[in-house]
């Protein structure tokens, strides 16, 4: 058996029902959980015996790095709690329920109490949390525009530009060309919306990786 170390490798081998009996909500978020430690093969109750054998030799774990994380995590959390709740709500215009604000982020809720601390039934983890909390301590001052613009003329983003290209451009075109059928599937559980007439491209979605953050 050839080595998976990528999510999507092992989810292709899992039943796609998304039945939520490993606890999580998608057979997608298993797989990122196998790959990173966090769930077991055998957590799966829909994996047969002999498909479990075939794939656990072959896992690779890839556990985040925490230390540097961690200490921007608490960064971010110590100006939610100097900001506070409510001005975060009324300038993104977000719902607050049970002194929490929430954050619906690639179609998902998140929800951020006062200590800066988040809660969802979704999987978790530093590359969302991150994010959402620079997006609600961040100040808004712009709406959309309306106008389509590259990564590389959005403010502050020039230095940035090359590591966008290798990491997320260069990334999702090998994803997109070795699991074309899985990755549009991918982003149709994001909430991803088919655009028409946006360009030349054979298709083109609009996604909302944070509320007013086309993409």
């Amino acid at each position: 058996m050839s080595s998976i170390s990528n999510p999507l490798d092992l989810y292709k081998h899992l039943e796609q029902s998304n039945c939520r009996q490993c606890l999580l909500p998608s057979c997608m978020a298993f797989a990122v959980a196998v790959i990173q430690g966090q769930k077991q093969l055998r957590d799966c109750p829909q994996l047969a015996e002999e498909t479990i054998t075939l794939l656990s030799g072959g896992i690779v774990h890839k556990k985040l790095s925490n230390e540097q994380g961690e200490k921007e995590l608490d960064t971010l959390r110590q100006q939610v709690v100097e900001k506070g709740l409510r001005d975060i709500a009324s300038e993104h215009d977000l719902p607050v329920k049970e002194n929490r604000v929430g954050v619906r982020c690639l179609g998902k809720e998140f929800w951020i109490d006062e200590q800066g601390m988040m809660s969802s039934e979704c999987h978790i983890n530093n590359w969302v949390y991150g994010p959402v909390l620079k997006y609600l301590v961040s100040n808004r001052t712009e709406d959309e525009a309306g106008v389509w613009i590259p990564f590389r003329d959005i403010t502050g983003a020039k230095e940035w530009e090359n590591f966008f290209s290798h990491r997320c451009e260069q990334e999702m075109c090998r994803l997109a060309d070795t699991h074309n059928a899985l990755f549009f599937e991918l982003l149709e559980l994001f909430e991803a919306k088919e655009l028409q007439g946006t360009n030349s491209a054979d298709r083109s979605l609009l996604l909302y990786p944070l509320p007013g953050i086309p993409f």
